[in-house]
Protein backbone atom coordinates (compact mmCIF):
# COMPACT_ATOMS: atom_id res chain seq x y z
CA UNK A 1 0.00 0.00 0.00
CA UNK A 2 1.13 3.36 -0.91
CA UNK A 3 0.91 5.89 1.41
CA UNK A 4 0.31 9.47 -0.11
CA UNK A 5 2.58 12.31 1.50
CA UNK A 6 0.07 14.91 2.95
CA UNK A 7 1.06 19.20 1.57
CA UNK A 8 1.78 20.71 4.66
CA UNK A 9 -0.59 24.02 5.09
CA UNK A 10 1.26 27.11 4.69
CA UNK A 11 2.08 28.44 7.86
CA UNK A 12 0.18 31.85 9.02
CA UNK A 13 3.82 34.27 7.69
CA UNK A 14 3.91 32.19 4.99
CA UNK A 15 0.26 33.20 3.94
CA UNK A 16 0.98 37.17 4.81
CA UNK A 17 4.16 36.65 2.51
CA UNK A 18 2.25 35.13 -0.36
CA UNK A 19 -0.72 37.26 0.14
CA UNK A 20 1.42 40.39 -0.05
CA UNK A 21 3.66 39.38 -2.71
CA UNK A 22 1.03 38.09 -4.84
CA UNK A 23 -0.63 42.01 -4.69
CA UNK A 24 3.04 43.18 -5.30
CA UNK A 25 3.01 45.49 -1.85
CA UNK A 26 6.11 45.83 0.46
CA UNK A 27 6.46 44.86 3.56
CA UNK A 28 6.77 48.67 4.12
CA UNK A 29 2.96 49.42 2.29
CA UNK A 30 1.56 46.59 4.80
CA UNK A 31 3.34 47.83 7.96
CA UNK A 32 1.75 51.09 7.06
CA UNK A 33 -2.01 49.64 6.80
CA UNK A 34 -1.64 48.39 9.93
CA UNK A 35 -0.10 51.13 11.79
CA UNK A 36 3.42 49.04 12.82
CA UNK A 37 6.39 49.38 11.83
CA UNK A 38 8.30 47.20 8.81
CA UNK A 39 10.39 45.46 11.32
CA UNK A 40 7.48 44.62 12.94
CA UNK A 41 5.81 43.23 10.14
CA UNK A 42 8.37 41.58 9.04
CA UNK A 43 8.60 39.79 12.24
CA UNK A 44 4.90 38.85 11.34
CA UNK A 45 6.10 37.07 8.43
CA UNK A 46 8.63 35.37 9.68
CA UNK A 47 6.72 34.56 12.66
CA UNK A 48 9.46 35.71 15.77
CA UNK A 49 6.20 37.34 16.61
CA UNK A 50 2.34 36.43 16.61
CA UNK A 51 0.22 38.51 14.59
CA UNK A 52 -2.89 40.29 16.38
CA UNK A 53 -6.40 39.55 15.81
CA UNK A 54 -7.28 43.38 15.19
CA UNK A 55 -4.17 43.30 12.51
CA UNK A 56 -6.13 39.73 11.09
CA UNK A 57 -8.99 41.39 10.76
CA UNK A 58 -7.73 44.78 8.67
CA UNK A 59 -6.01 42.25 6.55
CA UNK A 60 -8.62 40.17 5.53
CA UNK A 61 -10.48 42.88 4.74
CA UNK A 62 -7.96 44.21 2.60
CA UNK A 63 -7.25 41.17 0.74
CA UNK A 64 -10.60 40.07 0.47
CA UNK A 65 -9.90 36.65 1.75
CA UNK A 66 -11.25 35.17 5.23
CA UNK A 67 -9.37 35.15 8.33
CA UNK A 68 -10.03 31.32 7.94
CA UNK A 69 -7.43 31.05 4.84
CA UNK A 70 -5.12 33.49 6.63
CA UNK A 71 -4.74 31.18 9.89
CA UNK A 72 -5.07 28.03 8.04
CA UNK A 73 -8.36 26.77 8.84
CA UNK A 74 -9.60 26.49 4.66
CA UNK A 75 -8.50 26.73 1.59
CA UNK A 76 -11.28 28.58 0.44
CA UNK A 77 -10.07 32.25 0.34
CA UNK A 78 -13.71 33.85 -0.01
CA UNK A 79 -15.00 35.39 2.59
CA UNK A 80 -18.36 33.93 3.78
CA UNK A 81 -21.69 36.69 5.53
CA UNK A 82 -24.22 35.79 7.81
CA UNK A 83 -27.41 37.27 7.08
CA UNK A 84 -29.54 39.04 9.85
Amino acid sequence: MVKLKQKRPLSIGAKLRNLREDNDYSQSEIANILFCSQQTYSRYESEEIKIDVASLIILSEFYNVSIDYIVGLTNDKKRHFLDN
